[in-house]
């Protein structure tokens, strides 16, 4: 799992330059989900309450066309 976090993280656009793209946009849309993940011990601290599953939350902010920022 932490291969792909840092995957997606090199990929991804840093705090200050996904400020600057919300900025230029009239809003932005934050959604998150819960992905649902192996039940292991150690993932205890990735139990979510509310959907009293296992999971990881992701969220991702999008401008109103839909493309990720």
């Amino acid at each position: 799992m932490s291969e792909v976090v840092e995957l997606l993280a090199a990929l991804a656009p840093d705090l200050a330059e996904a400020v600057r793209a919300a900025s230029r946009k009239a809003f932005v849309i934050l959604d998150g989900t819960l992905l649902a993940i192996d039940c292991i011990a150690a993932d205890q601290p990735f139990y979510s309450g509310k959907h009293k599953k296992l999971g990881m939350n992701v969220r991702a902010r999008a401008d109103p066309g839909g493309r990720l920022l």
